[in-house]
């Protein structure tokens, strides 16, 4: 989007753009002289000088205008024998920089002279992410979402899919792994040092690495591409033509699906659902726990068609394999041939909400919950879901943490056919971005926590 859109930019719209580089390098200026060079060229005298010059020559009766152009070709062919071609310039924009952007008066000065230049210009400058805060310079990864001091971030899924990953990688040379710059965010860092050879990171990507994986994919590899769930938005269009339509198998590892407890809005994971929803052939998991994730990943490296796998930013509910019935699509916490009355259908992590709901219910109406380690294909779980309804079922609550609209509740909900006299409701974030309610519960906030799954029963 970024060139596409310094393509249709006209010199003449005046815009000023600041490109804040971090670390990679994008231009050729290494060396003492380039380094001397772009120091003047970043100096207030170096400006003052240049104005003057230009008014200087242009004022030359006859032949100002040629000599000015004249000049401004040799300049620019010894800088770009000092820097390197420069994309910018070669696009009509007029190029300020490179300057140190954590110097303020430096950066202040460039402004100004881009403000001055009527014309549409790029200022670039070199940060250091971190800069000021030394553990953070010398790991910006590690400090790039950081928590709050003295929480211990426990081991999540992420690590521990990339660690199952890994070890599948080593007894199966046709896994590979794929990442949109979050290796350290994905847990992919440990695949990365384990077998470099079959480790992609495309940068900032995902519309690239969703049709690089259905390329790995075509050509017999197995690619795992693990992205945060608010991230694969960007790529929908590759999902359905260049993965789905090819029925490509190619494995989404959709992290951080759900809400998104420190980064808010433009982090919620809470969109995947229904939009993969509506592609065909694709397979949705949602394991509960590390031993459903497992379970999960060894299923999509045998599958003829895409997988998405989705799991929270959270870690293991490791009694879930004590509290419910064996894996399978569809488990339960009662027994199977004796459903209560009340059922909580869930997946993901709001399972934990469906069991302190119960909890709190116990004595006062019978409930069971159905846990669903699986979405897609919907038939099957519904029907899995109808062995547990009886003509005496009086309540069905469908919990999930993501959107109603084209959710999991509203498309498995409209499959189940559910005696007279039973209620059923959906709890789930009604069409908003964000709750406008603060009282320190997000679920709770959202319509989706342990008060609303209670009142939807008694």
């Amino acid at each position: 989007m970024v060139h596409e859109a310094l393509n249709n930019c006209r010199p003449d719209l005046r815009l000023i753009i600041i490109l804040n580089e971090n670390e990679m390098s994008i231009s050729k200026n290494t060396g003492a002289f380039a380094d001397l060079i772009a120091k003047i060229r970043a100096s207030e005298g170096y400006y003052n000088t240049k104005r003057r010059t230009v008014r200087f020559v242009l004022k030359i009766p006859f032949v100002g205008r040629k000599l000015f152009r004249l000049i401004r070709g040799i300049k620019k062919s010894v800088k770009d024998r000092v820097f390197g071609s420069n994309y910018f310039e070669d696009l009509g924009l007029y190029y300020l920089g490179p300057v140190d952007g954590n110097d303020r008066v430096r950066v202040e000065r460039l402004l100004r002279e881009a403000k001055a230049a009527r014309q549409s210009t790029v200022v670039h400058i070199k940060t250091v992410k971190g800069k000021g805060y030394a553990p953070a310079e010398e790991n910006p990864g590690k400090y790039h979402s950081v928590r709050p001091a003295g929480q211990e971030r426990e081991r999540n899924f992420s690590l521990e899919a990339g660690d199952i990953l890994t070890g599948m990688a080593k007894a199966d040379s046709r896994i590979c792994a794929v990442t949109a710059a979050m290796a350290a965010g994905t847990g992919l860092e440990g695949f990365r040092g384990a077998i470099p050879e079959r480790f992609f990171d495309v940068g900032i990507a995902e519309e690239h690495a969703l049709t690089f994986s259905a390329g790995l994919a075509a050509d017999g590899m197995r690619p795992y591409f693990a992205v945060y769930s608010s991230f694969l938005q960007r790529g929908y269009d590759n999902l359905i033509h260049d993965i789905a339509l090819q029925k490509l198998p190619v494995t989404v590892l959709v992290d951080r699906a759900g809400l998104s407890f420190g980064d808010g809005p433009t982090h919620h994971g809470i969109f995947d659902v229904p939009f993969l929803l509506g592609i065909p052939q694709f397979r949705i998991f949602t394991p509960s726990c590390f031993d459903s994730l497992k379970r999960a990943m060894e299923s999509a490296r045998t599958a003829d068609s895409p997988v998405a796998i989705r799991y929270p930013d959270s870690g293991d509910i490791p009694e879930i394999n004590n509290l419910f019935t064996p894996y399978d699509t569809v488990r339960t916490d009662f027994q199977p041939d004796n459903p209560p009355e009340n059922l909580i259908i869930t997946y993901g992590r709001s399972v934990r909400t469906a069991l302190e709901a119960e909890r709190l219910l116990s004595g006062k109406a019978g409930c069971g919950i159905v846990l669903l380690e699986s979405l897609k294909p919907c038939r099957p779980v519904a029907d899995g879901i109808m062995r547990f309804i009886t003509d005496g079922t009086e309540n069905v609550v469908f919990l999930e943490e993501g959107m109603k609209n084209g959710g999991a509740g509203m498309v498995i909900g409209d499959m189940l056919d559910l005696p007279s006299g039973c209620r059923y409701t959906h709890l789930a974030i009604d069409d908003i971005f964000d709750s406008p309610l603060c009282t320190g519960e997000v679920f709770t906030d959202f319509g989706i926590g342990v008060s609303d799954v209670v009142s939807s029963i008694t």
